[in-house]
């Protein structure tokens, strides 16, 4: 089983972050044919708990066997190829330093930095918000012995990776992080509409639509109008839409960072979603090498492109209208800093709330939302 050792150090050599790891780790399967199922996930395994400990391990490059050995020996990495081949290694284990500060920025309010930090040992769960909640999936998930809580009504969580499509009808649940779905509850609970309204609705920075997808299961007629700079992503919104049967969304190819293609809109809005592009460090348990790569110095840039849609986003907002400006990210200099910004240089937003939601108990992201409104 030498290949295998040999594999997750070649992988841990030549990767340098600039790829998603789980692309990479891809890559690396697809030019090494040979290598069998079960020794993918053992490479895969050992590759993952490598990144969710090395920035706690000094010299961790040097010191990978070390590094695998004491997520063993705490019950950490569980993979019984690499087990075998740990007891082949010469390394004496090597405790991580949980204590030490990796990154000096500092952190929204409600969340702890060592708490945080702890938190990338952890893979996330898989959440769901169910669309019915009138639908009783408790005795299916019984029937198919397959673990989950129930958080609130329409909420589910399972182990992570868990695939429901082979129990579930796909129009009656969307797979959505806890966190997510609690981020436009601010919202929900302050615009003056009703479920069979008609108002329009920007979601500036829409992706894949998962905000979208769950204002307008809650608003079916609301007018939304989705925008973001990747094709790819609005091509998926486009194809969920249809899945949950809904109508009145319109996408577009748009950089809300650019003015002058925000300007040519024509309507105000009563509601604008910003989930603007951040560093996403409260999504890095999810993406452990992000959290070993990732510099300091990029959160200014996010911070500046943030600041920028959402000044240019509040253009459009009609008098009495509310921005939900959204991100995934820990840091203060991309929530509060932003935030303030912004109200300093437009006298006509007042701020209606704003906070962190830590997800860490839960199992979930980390994400930051400040409500705001156009006088």
């Amino acid at each position: 089983m030498r290949f295998i050792t040999s594999a997750i150090a070649e992988i841990i050599a030549s990767y340098d972050g600039k790829l998603p790891l789980a692309i990479f780790i891809k890559q690396y399967f697809k030019a090494h044919p040979k290598l069998g199922s079960r020794d993918r996930r053992a490479i895969s395994d050992a590759v993952y708990t490598f990144y969710r400990l090395a920035a706690f391990v000094r010299d961790a490059p040097q010191n990978i066997w070390g590094i695998l050995q004491w997520a063993i020996q705490n019950d950490f990495l569980q993979n019984p190829i690499i087990e075998q081949l740990a007891t082949q290694q010469e390394a004496e284990p090597i405790a991580p330093d949980f204590y030490q500060q990796v990154y000096s920025n500092e952190l929204s309010d409600g969340i702890d930095i060592r708490e945080w930090q702890q938190s990338m040992l952890q893979i996330p769960d898989t959440f769901i918000r169910l669309r019915v909640p009138a639908f009783n999936l408790i005795p299916m998930l019984q029937a198919e012995d397959i673990p989950f809580e129930q958080i609130g009504e329409e909420t589910f969580a399972f182990p992570p990776g868990l695939n429901l499509s082979q129990i579930l009808p796909e129009q009656f649940y969307v797979v959505q992080d806890y966190s997510s779905q609690q981020s436009l509850k601010p919202l929900f609970q302050a615009i003056p509409f009703d479920a069979e309204d008609t108002f329009y609705v920007w979601d500036c920075c829409s992706g894949a639509g998962g905000k979208t997808l769950q204002l307008k299961d809650k608003y079916r007629k609301a007018q939304m109008l989705c925008t973001d700079i990747r094709n790819s992503s609005l091509h998926n919104l486009r194809d969920r839409a249809k899945t949950y049967y809904h109508k009145y969304i319109t996408t577009r190819n748009l950089d809300a960072a650019q003015f002058r293609q925000v300007t040519a809109l024509q309507e105000p809005f009563d509601v604008i979603i910003a989930d603007v592009p951040c560093s996403g460090s409260g999504t890095w348990a999810r993406t452990p090498e992000r959290f070993y790569y990732f510099q300091p110095g990029e959160i200014k840039q996010f911070a500046l492109k943030q600041y920028k849609i959402a000044a240019n986003a509040a253009q459009k907002l009609k008098s009495g209208g509310h921005m939900l400006y959204i991100t995934c990210s820990v840091f203060k200099d991309e929530n509060e800093h932003v935030v303030a910004q912004l109200l300093a240089s437009n006298p006509n937003l007042e701020l209606l709330s704003f906070s962190a939601i830590n997800g860490i108990e839960q199992g979930a992201d980390c994400m930051f939302t400040a409500l705001l409104r156009c006088r």
